[in-house]
């Protein structure tokens, strides 16, 4: 489902569970996160070829959203990918994994391993601090 999204609308909040992912294909989002003290920018222009996905994990069996994202451009649009969508389509995410020759623990040691990375390459900016709601 292709989703138009307004400035500082919420697209998901962290801890949220949900099994569905996220793909930005145009504008511009924050993503913050309270439990890890992050505030990162991700930009999207299709015209670019230039996307920007998130809650890829819930796919995986990781319900709880690890962010929570907020449109900061005029005007964003953002696909949502649900597992019951991925389920119609191959059957299990089990049997989508296999076809790529992978697996689910296979995938998410490597989403670990590059989540590791992102932190550590934005532990050396300058950080910002994550808005608390009130």
């Amino acid at each position: 489902e292709l989703l138009d999204i307004m400035e500082n609308d919420i697209i998901v909040r962290e801890g949220s569970r949900s099994a569905v992912m996220h793909l930005l294909v145009e504008g511009t989002v924050e993503a913050a996160s309270i439990s890890r003290q992050d505030v990162r920018e991700y930009f999207a222009d299709m015209d670019q070829r230039r996307i920007r996905f998130f809650g890829e994990q819930c796919l995986l069996g990781r319900e709880n959203k690890y962010q929570t994202l907020t449109v900061t451009s005029t005007f964003a649009q953002v696909y949502t990918i649900s597992l019951d969508l991925v389920k119609s389509i191959f059957g299990s995410m089990d049997g989508l994994l296999e076809e790529q020759g992978t697996s689910v623990r296979k995938m998410l040691e490597h989403m670990d391993k590059v989540r590791v990375k992102e932190d550590a390459a934005a532990a050396t900016k300058r950080p910002k601090k994550p808005k608390t709601d009130a």
